[in-house]
């Protein structure tokens, strides 16, 4: 059975009745409605963190997903602790600044050996995940269709967008143990209990890259309205490209500690930058970056 596949990043998802960890849009022609996702952006010296929790509703074996990232990332298990920790953090203590510049959108690189490479298979949890290096687009459309994702003839041109900036694909979908991927270790009560309920371990893609970014145009194929919902941490105010600023104010290591375990620690104070935005599908053009804001 081929998995729904949800290009969508990092976006809360409304309905008539938004939860506070994700809503949620039906797709009735599938047994999975789209995933409500949270997501957090820690960039420091040129490496992102992003970490990502994923709920949905439907049939786990009906889930697949596909985030692109500027370069290989990593690929870890992660913990939703850490978004609670933010939510709490830039509501109870909103200093919020009024400064809202506007950033802006972005692109990238070029390549092309084999048209595609699998760089990396491996189960997390109850996902199974597989990073795709991709120079035809059509190429790692028939991967995804031969490997169970089901992939609607409208994904290619946004896929052809990120291939020609020389981005990579993280593939990920829940291994329900048929098929030749890597098998998921013995699932405990817990991750058991995260796929039946509808929300997913969370994970966290470390990558190279110049300005921290977070791929919104993939998401633009999914139709509909979204909620954007971001946290970024970063040595540096960053412009809010345009989107609305909920909350941004400087912490010492100290305050970070407090505020989460899950903060990768520093010496310096780090920024926290809460951004929000209800966007259609049709203003998705392009990727969101955040640029270092000037006199700081």
């Amino acid at each position: 059975m081929k998995g729904h596949l949800v290009v969508l990043v990092a976006l809360v998802w409304c309905s008539r009745t938004v939860l506070a960890d994700g809503g949620f849009v039906p797709r009735p022609q599938h047994g999975v409605v789209e995933p409500g996702q949270n997501a957090v952006i820690y960039w420091a010296n040129g490496e992102e963190q992003l970490t990502l929790a994923v709920r949905f509703s439907g049939s786990a074996s009906e889930f697949a997903w596909l985030v692109p990232t500027p370069s290989t990332p990593r690929v870890e298990s992660a913990s939703v602790q850490l978004i609670y920790d933010l939510s709490l953090l830039t509501t109870l203590r909103n200093k919020q600044s009024t400064d809202g510049r506007a950033g802006g959108f972005g692109g990238g690189g070029s390549g092309r050996p084999e048209p595609i490479e699998v760089l990396d298979r491996k189960a997390i949890g109850p996902l199974e995940t597989t990073i795709l290096k991709a120079h035809d687009e059509k190429a790692l459309m028939d991967w995804l269709d031969k490997n169970g994702y089901e992939v609607a003839p409208t994904v290619e041109a946004v896929l052809h967008d990120y291939i020609l900036r020389g981005w990579t694909f993280t593939a990920m979908r829940v291994n329900t143990g048929g098929g030749s991927g890597p098998k998921p270790a013995p699932a405990t009560a817990a991750q058991s209990a995260e796929t039946r309920d509808g929300s997913i371990q969370p994970v966290r893609l470390t990558f190279r890259t110049n300005s921290p970014v977070y791929p919104l145009r993939i998401s633009s194929i999914n139709g509909g309205e979204s909620q954007i919902v971001l946290y970024i941490i970063t040595l540096r105010p960053v412009s809010t490209a345009g989107l609305k600023l909920g909350y941004r104010q400087s912490h010492t290591a100290v305050e970070l500690a407090r505020a989460s375990s899950l903060i990768p620690r520093t010496e310096e104070p780090m920024w926290v930058t809460k951004v929000t935005k209800t966007m259609p599908a049709s203003a998705m053009t392009r990727d969101l970056y955040f640029p270092t804001l000037a006199g700081y």
